[in-house]
């Protein structure tokens, strides 16, 4: 058996156990759209979650719908409560249970606030490589008029942990007055929130609007279309992070992790723009798909062009590796990673890979340190000056599906970073004896990609 393949048959072991082990001797409650009961069983289930919730229960959840709902139950140490969606694997008791409770998603038509901390909520299905924007056993699709699919609010809500869910924003954005809406809105100072293999799409404004928090923790998501009532007085990011001015000094975003996503179709003013300390944003996909344009100003990475209230000094120690960035095309910086002057003290970028981004021409901004990219059919890259700087025509990228670009042969070398950087998929950097550059390690066999990896260190 292959490296490859042992290294996935364990991390798939370690998921499945990770996995049921978290539930291992919890009491369950059992909650389906109609019934009556008092959530002893499925014949008995609760018609929708209940107004309280106890510390260390698992809430299952069967297909149906479900109003909005505010997780506000008081914090006991780290006992967590879990919302999860019941699927025909794992449901907890047979008692009246039927399949048909594990074939659809449950759809909550309001918002969800996390007022208070340590909760999981878990679909369980869906998200992920092969599975970006499909199969999510939770849905949030907020109506008219809502401002957020998932708020966290007063600074109570930590160690908050979201997966395998889907937030849908377009029913909340239908117009421009309705339409400064974000996916995900913190304020303020919510830390430790985990978000993985999720989908998060269609919001008049930002998929993730924060102010404040620390430690986040971002992977295998999908984010997809964000700005769709963009304009002057309504701007808008994929991402949108940063400190209020009186918390810059002793309060900023710190310690991010942004990994393995997909990032597609942006407007206004940029992709991830942000200002922190010690950010992570490593292993990531930025695309446009073919026939979208978007000019934006401060670029696919970066920050605000008002350095002396929000950048200067407080934007510092940020790792970008080995992202791939895929037909980004408009008029103005939405290629470039901290365009012109903007600051990002002691921020290194590095083996990572442009195709079809006519517009890069800038990385680093002021006191940021650049070398070892990749960029092909970038016509105006050759004003990048760096080392071990790799600037071809041709395209060096498969498209395995419409969201997901393999390398078709290797890069130039990169710098070797250390396994922390491995690929999306798990695999090895420098496997072949070529350190690739970009979201994904070239290899001759592309094998069927996991779907739970836990065990890369933060």
């Amino acid at each position: 058996m292959s490296t490859y393949r042992v290294m996935v048959f364990r991390l798939l072991i370690f998921a499945f156990a990770f996995q049921f082990a978290g539930f291992a001797g919890a009491e369950y409650q059992y909650v389906r759209q109609g019934a009556a009961g008092d959530g002893s069983d499925w014949s008995n289930a609760l018609p929708q979650l209940p107004s309280v919730l106890s510390r260390g229960f698992t809430y299952f959840i069967a297909g149906g719908s479900y109003p909005g709902y505010a997780f506000d139950d008081a914090v006991s140490g780290s006992a967590t409560i879990t919302i999860c969606k019941a699927s025909a694997e794992f449901h907890g008791t047979n008692s009246g249970w039927a399949a048909s409770y594990g074939d659809e998603s449950a759809v909550f038509t309001g918002g969800l606030t996390f007022i208070s901390g340590y909760y999981l909520l878990n679909g369980q299905t869906g998200g992920g490589p092969g599975a970006w924007n499909k199969g999510h056993g939770i849905r949030v699709a907020p109506p008219a008029g809502e401002k957020f699919g998932i708020a966290l609010k007063g600074g109570a809500a930590k160690y908050v942990t979201i997966e395998h869910v889907e937030i849908d924003m377009s029913s909340a954005s239908p117009t421009e007055l309705a339409g400064k809406a974000d996916a995900i809105y913190s304020v303020s100072d919510n830390d430790s929130l985990t978000l993985r293999q999720c989908w998060m799409h269609d919001a008049g404004r930002c998929l993730i609007l924060d102010r404040s928090s620390d430690n986040w923790l971002v992977e295998y998501c999908l984010f997809e279309n964000s700005g769709t009532w963009a304009s002057p007085s309504n701007h808008s990011e994929i991402i949108s992070a940063f400190s209020d001015i009186a918390d810059q000094v002793t309060d900023p975003n710190k310690s991010w992790v942004i990994r393995y996503n997909i990032f597609s179709r942006w407007r206004s003013t940029g992709g991830i723009i942000f200002t922190g300390d010690g950010w992570r944003i490593y292993g990531n996909v930025f695309e446009f798909p073919a026939g979208f344009e978007s000019s934006c100003g401060n670029g696919v990475i970066g920050t605000w062009t008002q350095k002396t209230t929000w950048s200067d000094g407080f934007n510092k120690n940020h790792f970008i590796y080995n992202n791939t960035f895929v037909n980004i095309v408009g008029t103005m910086s939405e290629a470039d990673i901290y365009p012109g002057s903007q600051v990002c003290t002691n921020t290194q970028i590095r083996n990572n890979l442009w195709y079809n981004c006519p517009t890069v021409k800038s990385l680093g901004g002021i006191d940021g340190q650049h070398s070892h990219n990749s960029f092909f059919n970038c016509p105006r890259a050759f004003v990048i000056s760096e080392a071990g700087m790799q600037n071809e025509t041709g395209n060096p990228l498969n498209q395995l599906s419409p969201l997901e670009y393999h390398l078709n042969r290797p890069t130039a070398p990169g710098v070797d970073l250390g396994a922390m950087y491995n690929d999306m998929l798990g695999v090895v950097r420098g496997m072949d004896g070529c350190l690739d550059r970009g979201a994904y390690e070239y290899r001759d066999m592309v094998l069927p990609p996991p779907q739970r990896l836990r065990t890369i260190t933060k």
